[in-house]
């Protein structure tokens, strides 16, 4: 069976912020005291009283997956005040790699005011950024959290499980104000391979055709494949 892969249209795309369901995160360690485990998924269980804590380390972090690629806008950190923790200094990272590293490319926001006990709602520097994960990190300091909350847009593929010929899916697509997906970019790429992930084809149709007026491959949208 050959599946297609479809790109919705942006026009149709809401523009709505939505709270991110986080079901998968991490944290650098674990702090624990007796049988409690200050685990990573406390910072996202929705107990503002229930938090998150690290061992302490060189490097602390906290990282979620959003498991798809979204386009954040802001991300809210609340925490209770304790003593034996600063956030300032703290940066959010946002990108495609699970890497645990900071660099101008995915670095959306470095700490420099934090109030304790009440919600911090932080914006990337230069605007939305997409990824799929969002990762906090502190040098050196224990890092707590007690809340941590995301919000932003899924980018819109769906995987359509159904037998067609290229042509078919093409119009499948299109009756429906959709198109066959098209990649341009490497966020495109990764967005792809997420939802390719619950294919149980090894093939799927793509917007790829080749036209023998150029003697070339382009995307359905018109734009050439890269090499």
């Amino acid at each position: 069976m050959i599946w297609s892969l479809l790109f919705m249209s942006l026009i149709i795309v809401s523009n709505t912020q939505n709270l991110i369901k986080v079901e998968k995160t991490s944290q650098s360690s674990s702090y624990t005291v007796g049988s409690v485990t200050y685990s990573s998924e406390r910072a996202v269980d929705g107990i503002w009283t229930q938090c998150a804590d690290t061992n302490g380390s060189n490097t602390n972090w906290w990282s979620a997956d959003l498991l798809g690629l979204y386009e954040i806008y802001n991300i809210m950190i609340y925490i209770i005040y304790q003593n034996n923790i600063n956030m300032e200094g703290a940066q959010i990272a946002i990108g495609n790699s699970s890497e645990k590293t900071i660099s101008t490319s995915n670095l959306c926001k470095t700490i420099t005011n934090f109030t304790f006990n009440q919600n911090n709602t932080f914006q990337c520097d230069g605007g939305s950024m997409w990824g799929r994960y969002v990762t906090i990190y502190l040098q050196t300091r224990i890092l707590i959290l007690c809340e941590v909350q995301i919000y932003g847009i899924r980018r819109g593929l769906m995987l359509i499980p159904e037998n067609r010929t290229w042509l078919d899916a093409l119009i499948y697509c299109r009756d429906h104000n959709m198109d066959l997906a098209y990649i341009h970019d490497n966020e495109t790429q990764v967005w792809a391979e997420l939802e390719l992930q619950n294919s149980t084809s090894p093939f799927v149709w793509l917007g790829l055709r080749y036209t023998y007026t150029l003697g070339s491959w382009v995307w359905v949208d018109d734009h050439p494949v890269q090499k």
